[in-house]
């Protein structure tokens, strides 16, 4: 076998690799073969690179087709089994394997939750609010909210919702990171490694949206594709390996429940082989290395599910077949009693001798017993009064307990506010006018899900959209627990903004006023 072969086909070594194998300190001679033969059978990918413009591949020679069709098969056979499964098995088997992905996430994370609080956490009994297990607590409910709902769109809505899960919020306060990640990346040192700049992220994200919609790669390539394309933009200031696993599950949610169950987080465990894997795709955009590193260890991991889901398969059988055997008691065979008739004799009557009783002293005089007091009288029970009968309910008008206040502008007059608003702040945009005139009741307060339900749009644009307003001085920001809310300032008295109602020909209808309720 050739070396390009061997080093392409049966193991697919990095530069590194190839070094430590040959024991050479140069291998550029036979690093242009290598290279060469990988080249002529690259598969370009529908997906950017953090580090430039570029475009990542991966090579797909007959034999390394092969290792990726056994791998989509080792999932498949996961997933078959799985599903055979009656219902108490599988909520066994549910039970192990999530607690099995807590674990290796307490290894990736360095979280040292004990064996004990994660089986508290998968047996619903964890009660502690410890801060550093919180997002082990969020991972596990995430999981079990894709099994119980699926998943039917992979977009920034489900992003937000998964991540809110591992913030364990109601409504985030962030999102994308701002600036530099402020974790570490997984066992490397980034160094000269590439890193997306803050302003690149919704793009880059938007990108690996539209990878897992159109590119015709198989899905389960494309799925471990994303997560590892997921960590090397490292959108989120953290949980970046927490989310780049769930949007692997997710792209293979079309297995069903079985895809939250996959094995996925063993990739991630810290190994000098995955930190040159990783580190050599970053550099080159090859992303056959943590191909292979996937195929490798998922494998492994799959093969032991498949001998737990067995172990768990013959113990229930064994519940259900094993009979224990009760012996029977004898049965008990009636004796006939034969009957004679007694005769009654008088026995003769003994003379007792009489008894002169010995001498007794006199015994003191008992104390006389209290008198028990007399028992107080019953009070006789009274009669209940009789209920006044009527013939027919009286009908009424029904009457609200709480009457709130009505809109003032009706959308002939909200389009008009929007356009002077438009006019008169050309910093912002249709959408953002659009939803302060039908928005601006003072006393209310506005979340950013109302203007992501208004005007239907992902979260990330109603959160900066919100925050532009605010800045304009048209809010007010405030925090309420966990969540942002605002409140609309009065126009003409905020000094940091231009005033509405100072100036000049404002819209009719005195400006806009809307009390349309909020939904927190």
């Amino acid at each position: 076998m050739e070396l390009y072969e061997r080093f392409t086909d049966l193991d697919y070594k990095t530069p590194k690799g190839v070094r430590t194998a040959l024991g050479m300190s140069s291998i550029d001679p036979f690093w242009v073969g290598i290279d060469k033969y990988r080249k002529a059978n690259t598969q370009g990918l529908l997906l950017r690179t953090v580090g430039q413009a570029s475009s990542y591949r991966y090579v797909a020679t007959p034999a390394l087709s092969k290792k990726y069709g056994d791998l989509g098969s080792k999932i498949e056979a996961f997933v078959k089994a799985y599903k055979e499964l009656d219902s108490d098995t599988k909520a066994a088997v549910d039970k192990a394997f999530k607690k099995e992905a807590l674990s290796r996430l307490n290894v990736i994370k360095r979280t040292k939750a004990s064996e004990l609080t994660l089986k508290a956490m998968v047996n619903k009994m964890y009660r502690d609010e410890e801060p550093a297990f919180a997002s082990l607590k969020g991972y596990l409910e995430a999981l079990e909210d894709m099994a119980y709902r699926g998943v039917r769109t992979l977009d920034e809505d489900f992003l937000a919702r998964e991540f809110e899960f591992l913030c364990q919020t109601a409504e985030l306060t962030s999102f994308y990171r701002q600036g530099a990640t402020n974790e570490k990346s997984i066992r490397i040192q980034v160094g000269s490694l590439p890193e997306a700049y803050s302003e690149d992220i919704p793009l880059l994200m938007e990108g690996l949206m539209n990878f897992l919609a159109e590119d015709p790669t198989p899905i389960y390539l494309k799925a471990f594709i994303a997560m590892y394309a997921l960590l090397a933009i490292r959108p989120f200031a953290s949980y970046n390996e927490e989310m780049a696993c769930l949007l692997c599950k997710a792209a293979l949610s079309g297995h069903g429940e079985a895809a939250t169950l996959l094995p996925v987080e063993v990739l991630l465990l810290p190994s000098e082989s995955f930190s040159d894997y990783f580190a050599t795709t970053l550099r080159t955009g090859d992303m056959t290395y943590v191909i292979q590193h996937t195929i490798k260890e998922l494998n492994t991991a799959i093969d032991s599910s498949l001998d737990q889901i067995t172990r768990f398969k013959k113990n229930a059988l064994l519940e259900e077949f094993v009979v224990k055997t009760v012996e029977e008691p004898a049965p008990i065979t009636p004796v006939e009693v034969k009957t004679e008739p007694v005769k009654i004799v008088e026995a003769p009557v003994k003379e007792t001798p009489t008894v002169v009783p010995p001498r007794q002293e006199p015994r003191p005089e008992p104390k006389p017993e209290p008198r028990p007091e007399p028992r107080p009288t019953p009070t006789p029970t009274p009669e209940p009064r009789p209920v006044k009968r009527i013939e027919a309910i009286p009908v009424g008008e029904g009457e609200r307990a709480v009457s709130a206040p009505r809109a003032s502008l009706n959308d002939k007059e909200i389009k008009e506010t929007a356009k002077y608003l438009r006019e008169s702040h050309p910093g912002l945009s249709k959408g953002q006018c659009l939803f302060y005139a039908s928005h601006c009741t003072l006393g209310r307060y506005y979340a950013i899900a109302d203007y992501k339900k208004t005007m239907k749009c992902a979260y990330e644009t109603a959160r900066t959209s919100m925050d532009k307003l605010a800045a304009e001085g048209f809010y007010q920001k405030l925090q309420v627990k966990n969540k942002f809310v605002y409140t609309p300032i009065k126009q003409g008295e905020n000094k940091g903004a231009s005033p509405i109602a100072s100036m000049p020909n404002p819209p009719s209808g005195g400006g806009p006023s809307s009390s349309s309720a909020s939904s927190s």
